[in-house]
């Protein structure tokens, strides 16, 4: 973002620093010169799963099947939602959007209500769970900063199932 607003409004923005600039992965024309694919942000996510925990995607792949299992009424306290919205569009939708921008908060210690390294954390709660809706429930509240207390509630645009990337 900060390298988008200094190229378009150079004379209001004297300097930026952009830490994470996406601009050459959107251009399609350039992917290939870039190393990027279709998939490349989904493989760096999947990766940093696989090497937090040998045992983590797999883990992350039943609890998603756990969820999808379960009726809507068992996922929605399950995943301690404020209504079954808040999951939609698929059961498994909140806990697979949580999970996906969590490697890039993957830092080794504590920010927020983020542990230390939060993807290990969120395997090891899974894993300690056995891929159980609730474990995946605790593992979406905590990815979104969401207290034990609160319901999260329908996240609205940019949440799960409009998304981009």
């Amino acid at each position: 973002l900060a390298a988008l607003l200094r190229a378009t409004r150079p004379a209001v923005i004297t300097g930026a620093l952009a830490a994470s600039s996406e601009l050459g992965y959107y251009d399609v024309a350039g992917w290939a010169s870039h190393g990027v694919s279709t998939y490349t942000f989904e493989n760096i996510v999947l990766d940093n799963y696989a090497q937090a925990r040998p045992t983590c995607l797999p883990v992350v792949r039943a609890a998603v099947a756990a969820l999808e299992a379960a009726s809507w009424d068992e996922a929605t306290k399950a995943m301690h939602v404020c209504s079954a919205d808040a999951l939609r569009p698929s059961k498994s939708s909140l806990f697979t959007y949580a999970l996906e921008g969590l490697p890039q908060q993957n830092y080794p210690y504590r920010i927020g209500v983020l542990p230390g390294s939060p993807v290990g954390a969120i395997c090891d709660i899974l894993i300690a769970g056995n891929a159980s809706p609730e474990s995946a429930g605790v593992a979406t509240r905590l990815a979104l900063g969401f207290t034990q207390d609160a319901c999260i509630p329908v996240l609205g645009v940019g949440g799960p199932g409009n998304t981009p990337g």
